[in-house]
């Protein structure tokens, strides 16, 4: 019987991997430094800043990550208000056949 701790885990990773994998870009931002950021698509930039208080006296709770040498990610992803991307192998979608399940009927 497999261990629930370690399956709950597993899940939470694969979860953060799905959600890395959709995004469209991810800019690495280092904690308690303003850095500027350009989005890939558009070319506009912003000056951010992630703070984050005192490690000596303070752990972070980001997931299971407690290391304060780990730098936090911005994921950039699309919010619907750029034309569509051109259909290409890398952003095809997978569903198909959706068609079976109009009106509560299945094929």
């Amino acid at each position: 019987m497999s261990d629930p701790k370690q399956l709950a885990t597993d899940n939470r990773e694969l979860t953060r991997i799905r959600r890395e994998s959709r995004a469209d870009a991810t800019i690495e931002i280092p904690f308690n430094e303003r850095t500027t950021v350009v989005c890939p698509e558009c070319g506009e930039s912003s000056t951010v800043k992630i703070l984050t208080p005192d490690p000596e006296t303070y752990s972070p709770s980001f997931g299971p990550c407690n290391n304060w040498d780990c730098d936090a990610f911005l994921k950039l992803s699309w919010d619907g208000t750029r034309p569509a991307r051109e259909p290409s192998p890398e952003n095809a979608g997978t569903q198909t056949g959706l068609s079976q399940f109009a009106g509560g009927r299945s094929a």
